[in-house]
């Protein structure tokens, strides 16, 4: 068995890994790069046996939905299986239509997309001699798995992006299902960051203490749409404040995701339960009414019509108006304004409180996950810094991109 990082050896984003045996060829991810520029976050790569050659024995693991992992999904040769998480397909459909719908996105994303095959936590997959257990853990995207994979009588554990202070992230996940791991193939965005990372109950306690406060009565909060876990944090603090007596308010594309996740892991746990959950664009006069008596918490974008309801409030109440950033600063840098000047542009003109954790392992958490599992040897993935890992860890093995490691037998 045999070991390849394509991409990813020393970048986040635009990971490309292949596990292959005589029988078999496993890719994990064919990711967009975290560029500027979109065409060349997307530029063509040639990987044998995934974008070019034969397909013969080959399958596509997508670990998750993000583009950094999933953007150069269009390239993948049209007979190639591809797999990944049930809910996730779910979500990422719904997303991906709207992106294509708005020409943000090409077609082609959404076709490769609909013939995906997906699996549940612990499946058992086989392909060839491989053996392959999807295992969950927590991350910024919902549904996203790490991968044990076995032939030829070794083993490796390959993280995908995760973290331990989210609602799922759990070590005792990986202290019931990684075992005598010979290859621990991780990920380390955060690894040169030495500050230990806000949990997601804590961030949850924090917008509490806002919400609570009889200044904050028309709140709007801006995150992602797919960072599920986030959304539900902001909702449960919300409800436990007002118990439902105030409206907690988004549009109906993220009430359709919200939905979905409630349908597929409410039963699990009632975190992703929800009683109600208004759809601004359902029974509109009588739910703005009521907004505008009792007050709301509201999930906005940076688009024009949002920007449009904000300014207004603000010229009405700015001093009752609370706007939330969840997301990861940097987004708001000038100098990637290039990318994102219409993000910076929003929260250029209103006074903000930023209430974001990252969606990836600190570094004490890459030190406990390697102390559970134990592995014989670590090799670096989905980061900048990938010698800082041979700091922490002496049994590191550092790979540059397309060599392979034969290591494996």
């Amino acid at each position: 068995m045999n070991i390849t990082i394509h991409r990813g050896a020393d970048q986040i984003g635009g990971c490309v890994t292949e596990i292959s045996t005589e029988k078999a060829r496993i890719f994990i991810d064919l990711g967009a790069d975290l560029t500027k520029d979109e065409k060349g976050a997307v530029s063509p790569v040639n990987i044998d046996g995934l974008t070019t050659g034969n397909a013969k024995g080959s399958v596509l693991l997508l670990t998750h939905y993000h583009c950094d992992h999933t953007g150069r999904l269009p390239q993948t040769l049209p007979e190639i299986p591809i797999y990944m998480g049930e809910t996730a397909r779910k979500i990422n459909m719904v997303f991906s239509e709207r992106m294509v719908k708005a020409k943000r996105l090409d077609k082609k994303y959404l076709e490769f997309l609909e013939k995906a095959r997906t699996f549940k936590p612990a499946d058992k997959l086989e392909f060839g001699n491989i053996k392959v257990t999807p295992i969950m853990i927590d991350h910024s995207a919902f549904d996203a798995y790490s991968f044990i994979i076995e032939a030829n009588g070794k083993k490796i554990f390959y993280t995908g992006d995760f973290r331990l202070h989210g609602p799922r992230g759990k070590i005792k996940v990986f202290e019931h299902y990684v075992k005598n791991i010979d290859y621990l193939i991780c990920e380390g965005t955060n690894i040169s960051r030495t500050e230990t990372a806000q949990t997601e109950s804590e961030l949850q306690k924090e917008a509490i203490g806002l919400f609570r406060n009889p200044k904050h009565k028309y709140v709007f909060i801006f995150c992602p749409s797919t960072n599920i876990d986030r959304i539900f944090v902001f909702y449960k603090a919300y409800y436990e404040v007002f118990k439902g007596k105030k409206p907690f308010v988004c549009d109906s594309y993220q009430k359709k995701l919200l939905e979905i996740v409630k349908e597929s892991h409410s039963k699990f746990s009632e975190f992703y339960d929800f009683d109600k959950i208004y759809s601004h664009r359902a029974n509109y006069e009588k739910l703005n009414k009521w907004m505008n008596e009792k007050g709301f918490c509201r999930l906005i974008r940076s688009n024009d019509q949002d920007k449009k309801i904000v300014d207004e409030y603000f010229a009405k109440y700015q001093d009752e108006c609370l706007v939330i950033y969840s997301m990861w600063k940097g987004y708001l840098d000038e100098s990637n304004k290039a990318k994102n000047e219409k993000l910076i542009d929003f929260f250029s003109s209103y006074p903000y409180k930023c209430l974001h954790t990252s969606g990836h392992a600190d570094v004490e958490s890459l030190k406990k996950v390697v102390e559970v599992i134990k592995p014989k040897h670590i090799i670096p993935i989905h980061t900048e810094k990938p010698d800082e890992f041979k700091n922490l860890f002496e049994n590191t093995i550092l790979l540059e991109n397309g060599i392979v490691l034969y290591a494996v037998k």
